[in-house]
């Protein structure tokens, strides 16, 4: 069992609704932890634990170890606070992968990227780490890649936002056999190279994709399925509700679960309740 400490007081808590993402403001600032840990699941008892500034974003596991960006810029270390968006946090960082078994550190690489001041994620698929990160500067986002083996980079890429709030700048990387999809356009996972993919959600609204082999789901107005054979065209898979504004369709055991979490928006759609489709 895998997990973090924080310190008191760092949940968000004054988000609007829609208007969350619409500028920079303070709730875009990273939540940090100072350390992370493994217990031995079937007793509770603390196996290891590894000390750092540890942004909560950029947590990811694969193939017998934890991943994750560490800040070891002196201001953002003795800060009182852990709830950041000084400059700092940009300076200094480590990639770092530590033994899921042991808590030993098996490399750590320092690591440039441009400001995260909106989004800041790590991701593990197939032997590689994917980092993306953007900021409202440029309205795009970065993807860096690296081999989890060692930490060696591998490519960077960048794609622009396909809009400015509703989620649009929210997005973050859905990664599916050898390909890193992120909105609108594709890439390969090693190689960086682009593809001919061009998402069409159909229309706007917030939320994030998720995806299974073959097939990405997310919001376009209603809930929405692309069938990646078809380049990124979507349907629609009902028109009587929608999704939440973060991930909220989840592929499992061959169904297709959407969980209610449209109810506390004021969007006009007339159900709202729990669903799961089955393919016929």
């Amino acid at each position: 069992l895998f997990g973090s400490c924080v310190r008191k007081n760092l949940i968000y808590n004054n988000a609007k609704g829609p208007w969350y993402d619409s500028a920079p403001n303070p709730e875009h600032y990273k939540i940090c932890s100072d350390l992370i840990f493994a217990c031995d699941k079937t007793n509770g008892k603390p196996k290891w634990q590894y000390e750092g500034v540890i942004m909560h974003s950029a947590i990811s596991m694969g193939k017998g170890r934890v991943y994750f960006i560490e800040n070891r810029n002196e201001i953002v270390v003795k800060s009182s606070e852990r709830r950041l968006g000084m400059d700092e946090l940009w300076e200094d960082l480590y990639l770092v992968a530590l033994n899921a078994g042991t808590g030993e550190m098996e490399w750590e690489k320092p690591v440039e990227f441009i400001h995260g001041n909106v989004v800041f994620y790590l991701s593990y698929a197939e032997d590689t780490l994917v980092v993306l990160s953007s900021n409202y500067d440029e309205y795009t986002y970065w993807l860096y890649a690296f081999n989890a083996a060692d930490g060696a980079p591998l490519w960077n890429r960048k794609t622009p936002y396909t809009g400015s709030d509703h989620g649009g700048q929210l997005q973050r990387p859905v990664i599916i056999d050898g390909v890193v999809y992120q909105q609108p356009n594709d890439f390969d996972l090693r190689t960086g190279e682009q593809g001919t993919f061009s998402l069409d959600r159909g229309g706007g609204g917030c939320g994030a994709l998720s995806g299974t082999y073959g097939f990405l789901f997310g919001r376009g107005s209603t809930p929405r399925m692309i069938d990646l054979s078809e380049g990124g065209k979507s349907k629609k898979l009902c028109a009587i509700t929608r999704p939440s504004c973060w991930i909220n369709i989840i592929c499992a055991n061959g169904l297709v679960l959407m969980p209610e979490g449209g109810s506390g928006c004021a969007c006009a759609y007339p159900i709202q309740t729990s669903m799961a489709y089955a393919a016929e």
